[in-house]
């Protein structure tokens, strides 16, 4: 059994902003709507499943300038944090659309202001608890893969999954683009591109790729850039859910 506290909380991203610095509280939550089903004769009390899957996340913290412009008017992006600490192998949640609800600031004497957000789940998942694949950490490396530190995904699946990439700093230099590629393997021996799993940048943010088909069981990614340049960086974090066949 591990336990966990709020220095665990490694990072929390939205749309590729790093937020974590005014983070101090928050909490998520997923609802399964049901209804009573039970008949006459049995005596133990049935449920089922009769409404949509909902997930939310509700955080806290100082207010900050910086997310405010990046949280006024704000369209659903990809939110990912992670309870476990900024390690590869360990868990992260994320939401392919986080739409910020409601924002509420807090204002008072003698005190640092604060400011409130709530995160409702859109699209095609609530709440993922994926796989961190490489911490998050700057690289100023052209190319290069991690399958020599793979992850271990445990069961190989047929279902598919969710491809996560947060970049939260980039530098191009004469670069066309950056990118993200999610590899796999049956053996952690032999790694190989999973076709159609890769993410795009061009500045900074965030996106979740649907992957479908097979995933095998080890996990690694490799990065590379577009084009000819020198001075190059990037900033990210990349994390996989597996969908069950």
């Amino acid at each position: 059994m591990a336990t966990h506290g709020l220095p665990d909380v490694a990072w929390v991203l939205f749309d590729g902003v790093d937020v974590t610095g005014i983070v101090v509280d928050g909490s998520d939550s997923i609802e399964n709507v049901t209804e009573d089903v039970q008949v006459a004769g049995v005596s133990v009390s049935q449920k089922a499943y009769v409404g949509p899957q909902s997930g939310s996340v509700n955080l806290s913290g100082f207010y900050d300038s910086v997310i405010t412009a990046t949280l006024d008017d704000a369209a659903a992006a990809v939110l990912m944090y992670t309870l476990e600490g900024n390690t590869a192998g360990k868990h992260c949640e994320c939401i392919a659309e986080a739409l910020p609800g409601t924002y509420e600031r807090s204002m008072g004497d003698n005190a640092l202001h604060k400011a409130k957000v709530d995160y409702s789940a859109q699209g095609a998942c609530t709440i993922d608890h994926a796989y961190i694949l490489a911490a998050l950490a700057t690289t100023t490396e052209a190319s290069g893969d991690t399958d020599a530190t793979y992850v271990d995904g445990l069961a190989e699946t047929t279902g598919g999954g969710r491809f996560y990439v947060a970049c939260t700093d980039l530098t191009l230099d004469d670069y066309t683009n950056f990118k993200v590629q999610l590899r796999d393997s049956a053996d952690h021996t032999t790694f190989a591109d999973i076709d159609g799993a890769v993410a795009t940048f061009t500045a900074a943010g965030a996106s979740m790729i649907e992957v479908s088909g097979t995933i095998r069981r080890y996990l690694s990614i490799s990065w590379a850039y577009t084009g000819d340049g020198e001075d190059q960086s990037a900033k990210f974090v990349p994390a996989v859910f597996k969908i069950a066949a």
